[in-house]
């Protein structure tokens, strides 16, 4: 028993975190990725992905190991930084992800538009997806997990029956030879495809919200994996398929099973994978929003993740709403006295609304902006995507690779110092009863550090010995 229940408010299961994984790890990597991989590094696509999904697991394993703190997120923040560091790390972990989201939300779009509907307006099917994101900014990770219960059959049963469709046209020699002939053109796809990566991080915005004991940390860890597998599966069925004309299919998950079903009475079943898998994107996709707008959040103000459990928070909201009412009862006795009492009672209300309500102008900001920025790049995205892709490399490596690493080797740090300080001061305490059975009295500073010189003597001694010996 770890003391975590999903019932609990805002708490997730690490079996829940394991279906995330599984879910919605290769959904925003079915869409436009295959292409860009096979136009990079050819036959050898597999491993700029495989070197991808390791650099996430690498970060999976660093964001579970401070699981054990049992703190926050922000609080671990907070902790190696500062605060002022820690609100900076924040809002560039939020920017990162906004951008990490524009990308598979646009493709998706471009894919909805060109392949399935080609009349219908764009604004018809994009902003239902973008009234969900608002609807999940305003949950716990709670609805994560449920999502995860509830998405995880159906993307493994989308993923599977394309690959089943598409497996009697696929002729596994074009990904021979194996291994890649060069080295340079992987290092490139990897640096191309960084954007779509990068989920090896979300256990570090659910600290505190999951307990990770060594076999719930397995359990994750084949949750990921078994995301990766399918993954892997997807982009080698997809190479199979198309071979040398794979850098030309620009979707290939309407075209995956279309040669084999083409002339069939059945027709194209392949059809109902896709919606299938479409209707899995819808929150998949979304992961990233959902985290950004939980790092604005702590950002802008104090959640109750932000505290360290539930009955400190509503102790801390007491006090704050007691002196929310003093500041009230002492700014309207001022105000009453000054010309200007209406304007500012009314300012002062208007503040207690906004603080009230932060996390949702929070959410509605992060889902408008970002709906503004695919309607606003809908003509010129293709360069744009090209220009993130571009320069997000260094960004990845900063937050996914350097910043949990410091903050795994901050903690080592501060439970070794920990470790010396109780050494030290253990010590110190047989120093002192040393001294006190020799002098049958309260010993002065002068007997403590005469009782310390000795006890330290005396190992010395002893370790001199064993080593003649």
């Amino acid at each position: 028993k770890t003391g975590f229940s999903p019932q609990q408010k805002g708490l997730i299961a690490p079996r829940q975190l394991a279906f995330l994984y599984a879910a919605f790890l290769p959904i925003s990597k079915t869409i436009f990725l295959p292409s860009l991989f096979a136009a990079r590094a050819g036959h050898a696509l597999l491993f700029p992905l495989i070197l991808s999904l390791a650099m996430d697991f690498f970060t999976l394993v660093l964001g579970l190991s401070l699981a054990a703190q049992g703190e926050g997120f922000p609080s671990v923040l907070y902790r190696a930084f500062g605060r002022v560091g820690g609100k900076i790390v924040l809002a560039g972990l939020a920017a990162a992800l906004l951008v990490q989201a524009f990308l598979p939300l646009g493709e998706e779009r471009l894919f909805i538009q060109l392949a399935l509907y080609e009349t219908a307006p764009s604004l018809f099917y994009v902003a239902p997806l973008f009234l969900l994101a608002f609807f999940l900014q305003e949950k716990s990770p709670t609805v994560l997990g449920r999502a995860a219960d509830l998405f995880l059959p159906l993307s493994v049963a989308a993923i599977g029956s394309l690959l089943l469709f598409a497996f009697p046209s696929a002729k596994m020699e074009r990904l021979l030879p194996l291994f890649p002939q060069s080295g340079r053109a992987v290092l490139t796809t990897t640096l191309q495809g960084a954007a779509y990566f990068g989920e090896g991080l979300y256990p570090l915005f659910l600290l505190g919200k999951f307990s990770a004991t060594k076999n719930e940390k397995r359990t994750v860890y084949g949750g990921f994996l078994i995301g990766a597998g399918l993954t892997v599966c997807f982009f080698a069925i997809f190479y199979a398929v198309f071979g040398a004309i794979a850098p030309e299919v620009q979707f290939g998950v309407s075209d995956l099973a279309k040669h084999n079903l083409t002339g069939l009475e059945i027709g194209r079943v392949d059809y109902f994978s896709t919606f299938l898998l479409l209707a899995v994107s819808c929150v998949g996709l979304l992961l990233p929003v959902y985290f950004a707008a939980r790092c604005l959040q702590f950002f802008f103000g104090k959640r109750e993740e932000d505290a360290e459990g539930v009955e400190a928070f509503l102790q801390e909201e007491q006090s704050r709403t007691l002196r929310e009412e003093k500041r009230e009862k002492g700014g309207d006795a001022a105000c009453k006295k000054g010309k200007n009492g209406r304007i500012k009672r009314g300012l002062k209300a208007a503040k207690r609304w906004m603080a009230r309500r932060r996390n949702l102008l929070v959410s509605a900001g992060v889902t408008l902006g970002l709906l503004l920025a695919i309607a606003v790049t809908k003509n010129n995205f293709a360069a744009l995507s090209s220009a993130v892709r571009a320069w997000f490399f260094p960004v990845a490596i900063v937050f996914r690779i350097a910043l949990p690493l410091t903050l795994v080797l901050f903690y080592k740090r501060r439970e070794k110092g920990v470790a010396l300080r109780s050494g030290s001061q253990k010590e110190e305490a047989e120093g002192l009863r040393f001294s006190f059975k020799e002098r049958g009295k309260r010993p002065s500073l002068k007997a403590k550090g005469e009782a310390k010189g000795q006890t330290s003597t005396l190992k010395k001694k002893k370790k001199r010995g064993s080593a003649a010996q």
